[in-house]
């Protein structure tokens, strides 16, 4: 005698993606030790750019097809979408995207991932223009004489703008001119 096969509802699909705090990833994302901005970018990045599309298609569900028109809708419309974004915030997306999935291959809920677009994780930014140095000298010249020191210093000294917003007047000893040798000056809490 051979029993009667008993068929089970299939289970809902549990949403690859959602912004909130009850989806797969984001519990992910909560278990793994990622510093703040990265946790910050994550969030962001699932929210404007993965969930949208991805947000309520199951793990399984999402196919080459699906990733490669939603990269190609990123690309078209990022430079009309308020905010505007562009191609390096697209291959940031792609790349957390295909982490996800590559995830889901461990965790044996995928076989292969669909993220094979070659070259979509590639970021190229355009090389930022660079004035020349008699430009930096007619810059210095002509802001507020209190600014020419910060102008020529941060051309000159290589530092950061956090590095810079944290000198004061006080904390540089000009000598040699005005853009001569700097040294910090020894306060009283050193």
């Amino acid at each position: 005698m051979s029993w009667p096969r008993v068929r089970r509802p299939a289970a809902k699909a549990e949403p690859a993606l959602t912004p909130g705090r009850g989806g797969a990833q984001r519990r992910r994302l909560d278990q793994r030790q990622l510093s703040p901005k990265t946790a910050q970018l994550y969030e962001l990045l699932l929210r404007l750019h993965l969930c949208p599309t991805f947000g309520e298609m199951g793990i399984r569900d999402i196919r080459q097809e699906h990733v490669r028109a939603w990269r190609t809708a990123e690309l078209k419309t990022g430079p009309q979408h308020q905010p505007p974004f562009g191609p390096v915030t697209v291959a940031k997306a792609y790349r957390l995207l295909r982490a996800i999935l590559n995830t889901a291959i461990i965790d044996k809920r995928i076989r292969e991932n669909p993220c094979q677009i070659k070259g979509a994780d590639k970021e190229s930014s355009p090389e930022r223009p660079v004035i020349s140095v008699p430009e930096v000298y007619r810059l210095a010249d002509a802001i507020e004489p209190r600014y020419r020191g910060l102008v020529l210093l941060a051309t000159f000294g290589n530092l950061r703008w956090g590095e810079l917003a944290g000198c004061g007047a006080a904390t540089w000893t000009w000598t040699a001119g005005a853009c001569g040798s700097l040294r910090p000056s020894m306060s009283s809490g050193s």
